[in-house]
């Protein structure tokens, strides 16, 4: 079978540099794709395969798709098919996945990217997924074979089983059906790989019994999560528990992944929107919405809460993701929009939610204690206050670490006996803030730095001097500018606001 004709609209590629979507599959006419003997490559740039052509195919054979010159490979319309035959899509870079692409029947799919090792991804967009109606389906993603999971009770039961094992989330899951968990519902460390698909556990509720818990989807993540969502989930803790999302203790990854919901934990724990406490790894390209809560009055140093990671406690890296969660402490914790506590590193991150804490704790937009090794190419807007003997900062409460290329915009009070400045509340380390900024209209602060009004490195602009171009140091092939996103404010070409 070969076809090589028909018409393409090139508006209908949904990849944000349409360019290179060097093979879509697409709901108009096949264009400039060559297929013979189950194999579909692209010959040019811009190549469209037509979804019901594509089921046709799929439904005498099996069928290989190629990106041109083993390039990009994007689904952009609904791609589905019947019967038993399988599916591989191949590309040298990136397979995005902008709309659903359902195998229902007993199928199978391969999926290879990255072939040529220069940073390609798989993705998805905020509509696609990948959809496996049976479970008897295979799936292979890079050559690693992955078992399809369509509830949680099986999950528990298979990570059980093989702790190492590689485990995929064959559909949209609906945890309300389970009843409201008392532990976390994979109890077991985990050190294999879970990729959601782009597919949603909505309404996942845990409320532990005891102190001390671990609770969030996974106790303990040791291996990976990839392509995750979460929406409506509530996961409350007592005192000196660890809570989140998807791990309450990670040691791995998580990536491409996010949470919407309200968590929230006792004095004297760690709770985050994603992650309760980072022990190592990674956390990139992720996010959380919804509200973080640190309940009870503590007076110790033990209470942390932010909006994506409660906290971060040795060598650690947080990249690319953002939070838009409100975060809220009693007395003593230490809260952020984005992290409570940090030793990690932080790049290319952002949070906007409003940030509370009770007396005597710290706040900050983005990190509430800092003591990573560095903070870069990071912004908080975000409203943040503290009551009386609070440490507060528009970007960060307590600082004892570099940061770099980074700015903060949103208001920043508190009561009395308070360190408090538009961009650090404290800032106990050495002189280590490069090109650091605060609007010093917004904030509602004259100075940068709570406890040192002559503190170097950070530099308070207008509202109007931040519109009017990108600060200096600020790198525009990092940095942008555009009266029509993020209110006129830099923002990340890597982590466009929402």
């Amino acid at each position: 079978m070969k076809f090589t004709t028909g018409a393409f609209a090139a508006g209908l590629v949904l990849v944000p540099l349409a360019a290179q979507a060097d093979l879509t599959i697409t709901n108009k006419p096949t264009k400039n794709v060559s297929c013979a003997d189950g194999t579909c490559t692209a010959t040019a740039k811009m190549a469209a395969l037509n979804a019901t052509d594509l089921a046709n195919m799929l439904a005498t054979t099996d069928v290989s798709l190629i990106g041109f010159k083993g390039q990009d490979v994007v689904v952009g319309k609904i791609a589905q098919w019947a019967g038993t035959h399988h599916l591989s899509m191949s590309s040298s870079r990136n397979v995005r996945v902008y709309a659903p692409l359902v195998a229902m029947g007993t199928s199978g799919l391969a999926i290879t990217y990255n072939t040529s090792r220069k940073g390609g991804t798989l993705s998805f967009g905020p509509k696609g997924r990948i959809e496996l109606w049976d479970t008897a389906s295979t799936l292979a993603i890079n050559g690693v074979s992955y078992t399809p999971v369509a509830d949680l009770a099986t999950l528990a039961a298979d990570v059980a089983s093989n702790a190492s094992g590689n485990y995929a989330l064959a559909n949209d899951y609906d945890a309300s059906a389970d009843g409201r968990y008392s532990s976390a519902p994979i109890g077991a460390s985990f050190f294999g790989r879970f990729e959601g698909l782009g597919n949603t556990i909505s309404k996942l509720a845990i409320r532990g019994r005891h102190p001390g818990a671990s609770l969030a989807l996974f106790g303990d993540d040791r291996g990976s999560v990839s392509d995750l969502r979460m929406t409506h989930v509530s996961i409350t803790g007592q005192e000196s528990s660890s809570v989140g999302g998807i791990a309450a203790d990670l040691d791995g990854t998580i990536s491409g992944s996010s949470v919407a919901g309200n968590l929230s934990a006792g004095a004297n724990s760690t709770v985050g929107g994603l992650v309760g406490q980072m022990l190592g790894g990674t956390v990139q390209s992720s996010q959380s919405t919804g509200t973080v809560t640190g309940n009870d009055s503590d007076s110790t140093t033990a209470s942390m809460a932010g909006g994506l990671i409660g906290q971060i406690i040795s060598a650690s890296d947080v990249t690319t993701s953002f939070s838009t969660a409100k975060v809220t402490g009693g007395t003593g914790w230490r809260i952020g929009g984005l992290i409570g506590s940090n030793v990690g590193d932080v790049e290319d991150c952002y949070a906007t939610g409003t940030v509370l804490v009770g007396d005597n704790g710290f706040a900050g937009g983005l990190i509430g204690e800092n003591s990573g090794t560095l903070v870069a190419n990071s912004y908080a807007t975000g409203f943040v206050d503290g009551t009386t003997g609070t440490t507060v900062g528009g970007f960060i409460g307590h600082n004892s670490a570099a940061v770099q290329t980074s700015y903060s915009s949103g208001a920043v009070a508190s009561g009395s006996g308070n360190a408090v400045g538009g961009f650090i509340g404290t800032d106990s380390g050495p002189s280590d803030l490069t090109n650091t900024y605060f609007d010093v209209e917004t904030s509602g602060q004259s100075h940068g730095v709570g406890n040192n009004t002559g503190y170097p490195g950070v530099t308070a602009l207008t509202t109007a001097q931040f519109m009017a171009g990108l600060p200096t140091g600020f790198d525009p092939l990092v940095w942008a500018e555009s009266p029509v996103i993020n209110s006129g404010l830099p923002y990340l070409l890597a982590l466009l606001p929402i």
